[in-house]
């Protein structure tokens, strides 16, 4: 009996150690969302292989790996190659031309920035602590979100179907005048907010103070696709156009920017691939580079759909050289798909945390309200971080491609005293986009509900 005893105790024990053992075997083998095969019928995910190197080769080998591996037998029909990981500062000779670009992300001069929520904050604060890496670069862009407002018009919601409306006084122009940006896209699901009254004042405003703009159609009837005028920059003989969408192609996501077109006559470029083929051909003929700007995705979520990287994989085929995103309020990472840089979301910029969920949805529920923030803290902890965490990120061009890339982390403060919102790098070191570094190249992130 006592021997029976012990052959009992000794198999629970190698079985405990057996299952520990696999357990961390199986915690060595992340599954990596990103190294992919593309093919004609869906993208497919890949098991990275076990490795027995450190954390910082690891990240090295999986960067390397990410620019090598991405094939199709007809998607994509050729495969850059580079040598180790040097994609980033070997390109090119430094005699050549080169422009150096800089983008933010959503800015919104609405709550608590604006006056009537008790603020008394001068708008030159706002970017005082970043307005100097704006004015180092050949160009910027961020994306502007509250559609400027007057007395009148702010009376006069004209999309009462909405549950939150931005706004932001014109006066506000003087931030982005004092921060140094050359120009902002207006692809957005904000910028519609009050019906072509506003978009008019917005697009007049800009012009007035010299401020470019990209990212809006007019449209008629129904028909809400339609060529946009691209914002085109000739720095140091080098010819970059720049387009603006907004919208997505998944159930699930955010479709305000589809669902509230029509209701306008101005309105965010549709981001739909027929017209964006059109605009990006086009304008192929009179630049050397195209940047595209989308807002997109889903609210909160760490990781984009894996439709928005389809996206990303046929705007490459294209010849996009750069795609920067929006909308999701919290920072997702980048990667690069063959020659294309891609950023999926660049988060807020100059944005209240917590605005789409407590800002002006009087017409939910103290329940709903609480169950929305509980959702969205849910989703936060799983991302880079929570919505006050952004980046700049900065781009260099010559006239055929990317010459270099690095991000900046900045932290979103809050003045409780003048109601200013503003962003504040966290060290001031730039570090490389996938580089060594950079744990924002997309790696693995196992666990979360939607991308399990």
């Amino acid at each position: 009996m006592t021997a029976l005893r012990t052959v009992k105790v000794l198999l629970l024990l190698f079985s405990t150690l057996f299952l520990i053992a696999l357990f961390l075997n199986i915690k060595q083998k992340p599954l990596n969302l990103f190294l992919t095969v593309i093919n004609n019928d869906a993208i497919q995910n890949d098991a990275l292989e076990e490795t027995k190197t450190s954390k910082q080769s690891w990240r090295s080998q999986n960067i390397t790996e990410n620019r090598r591996t991405l094939i199709s037998s007809k998607t994509i029909t050729e495969i850059t190659k580079y040598e180790g990981d040097t994609r980033l500062t070997e390109r090119v000779d430094n005699a050549e031309a080169k422009v150096s670009t800089l983008f933010g992300g959503d800015v919104s001069f609405d709550t608590p920035i604006r006056g009537e929520h008790g603020s008394n904050c001068d708008y030159k604060d706002i970017f005082k602590h970043v307005k100097t890496y704006f004015k180092q670069v050949d160009y910027s862009l961020f994306n502007l979100e509250s559609p400027l407002v007057n007395e009148e018009i702010i009376k006069h919601p004209k999309l009462p179907g909405k549950g939150i409306h931005l706004a932001a006084w014109s006066d506000s122009v003087e931030a982005i005048l004092d921060s140094g940006v050359k120009a902002v896209t207006l692809a957005n699901n904000h910028i519609n907010d009050f019906g072509d009254a506003s978009i008019e004042l917005t697009m007049e405003t800009l012009k007035k103070n010299s401020i470019p703009f990209v990212g809006v159609t007019r449209t008629t009837g129904t028909d809400s696709y339609s060529p946009q005028v691209p914002l085109v920059i000739n720095i140091n003989g080098v010819k970059i156009g720049v387009l603006g969408y907004c919208g997505c192609e998944v159930l699930g996501c955010s479709q305000e920017c589809w669902r509230y077109r029509n209701q306008t006559n101005f309105g965010p470029a549709m981001a739909d691939r027929i017209t964006m083929k059109h605009d990006i051909n086009r304008l192929k003929l009179k630049v050397d580079i195209i940047v595209v700007v989308l807002h997109w995705g889903q609210e909160y979520l760490s990781i984009p759909y894996e439709s928005q990287r389809e996206l990303a994989v046929y705007l490459s085929t294209l010849e996009v050289k750069l795609v920067v995103g929006s909308h999701s309020h919290n920072l997702q990472g980048h990667e690069w798909i063959n020659d294309t840089l891609v950023h999926y979301s660049m988060g807020n910029f100059v944005y209240h945390g917590r605005f789409t969920y407590v800002g002006e949805a009087k017409y939910l529920t103290a329940y709903q309200i609480k169950w929305l923030k509980k959702s969205a803290t849910k989703q936060i902890l799983k991302g880079r971080g929570p919505p006050t965490m952004t980046e700049l990120l900065k781009v260099t061009f010559n006239k055929t491609s990317i010459v270099e890339a690095y991000y900046l982390p900045i932290r979103i403060h809050a003045d409780r005293l003048t109601g200013c919102i503003y962003p504040k790098p966290n060290h001031g070191r730039w570090l490389p986009v996938c580089g060594e570094e950079d744990d924002n190249c997309y790696q693995p992130r196992t666990g979360d509900e939607y991308f399990p």
